[in-house]
């Protein structure tokens, strides 16, 4: 009798566990081998006109002049699984992933778990969008990587790394949090809420600010001796700001801080 409970037990738990998604540390994965539930993106380039969930089941290449892929519906999910979304390299006007339909932003969208290479823009939110969100990308060889310069409340770029671009992440509004920006000339770019990123090697900035935030816990390291830079931390704004405990460290003949009236500088290292 008692063998007998521990079975169906068990047989109910996997029927449990392989009929719904599960999520760890924001990486969504489907449970019991099965497909995922939506729609296959399978070439580019390619345009997302309504809600709905998204994928990719391997590396997809644009050497077109367009976009990779557009996004221009609200509320969807787009899953890299993973893989790679690679373009043609920057010809001054092209997007890996574009949230706009050419008239608005949009809202609720999710880009997260692959790779965007090759592009003047990797990930770009044009438009007024609101609670977008950029989850463990990685974003290389792009003139900027990500770009939510018009996605405000609410907006989240997490758990990303971002090399070689001009800008790494620009933000307006929101969270960038847990992110690794290297090889840049700017590392984050914005205002908000900056928190516990990692931005190294950039040559001019590693964190730009220009507007009422709060930078906290952020590590900031520079190597490069450049006469007009590199700066750790800079404020451009009189507005109010917190920076504290973030750590900087540039050459010798660098700054590694420069800040605004409004600023409150405090419990920080190397400054």
């Amino acid at each position: 009798m008692k063998s007998g409970w521990s079975l169906t037990v068990l047989l109910a738990a996997v029927l449990l566990f392989s009929a719904a998604p599960v999520l760890a540390q924001d990486f969504y994965v489907i449970a019991g081998g099965g497909p995922p539930v939506g729609t296959k993106i399978t070439t580019l380039p390619y345009e997302i006109k309504n809600p709905g969930f998204y994928y990719l089941t391997g590396n997809l290449s644009y050497s077109g002049a367009g976009n990779g892929i557009t996004v221009a519906s609200d509320d969807v999910t787009l899953d890299l699984m993973g893989f790679r979304v690679e373009g043609p390299g920057d010809n001054g006007n092209n997007y890996g992933i574009y949230l706009y339909d050419g008239t608005n932003g949009h809202k609720n969208v999710e880009i997260r778990n692959g790779t965007i290479s090759g592009w003047c823009f990797g990930l770009f939110d044009k438009g007024v969008g609101l609670r977008n969100r950029a989850l463990n990308l990685r974003v290389e060889n792009c003139l900027k990587g990500i770009d939510f310069e018009a996605s405000y409340s609410g907006s989240l770029i997490k758990g990303c790394t971002v090399e070689s671009a001009n800008t790494g992440i620009l933000i307006k509004g929101g969270v960038a949090t847990i992110n690794a920006v290297t090889n840049c000339c700017y590392g984050i770019d914005g205002y908000g809420t900056i928190s516990n990123n990692s931005v190294s090697n950039c040559d001019v900035c590693g964190i730009y600010c220009d507007d009422a935030s709060s930078i906290i816990g952020n590590t900031v390291i520079a190597t490069t001796v450049n006469p007009s830079g590199p700066t750790g931390i800079q404020i451009v704004t009189n507005n109010p700001v917190l920076v504290t405990q973030n750590t900087v460290s540039v050459p010798s003949g660098c700054t590694p801080f420069s800040g605004g009236s409004g600023t409150i500088n405090v419990n920080n290292a190397g400054f």
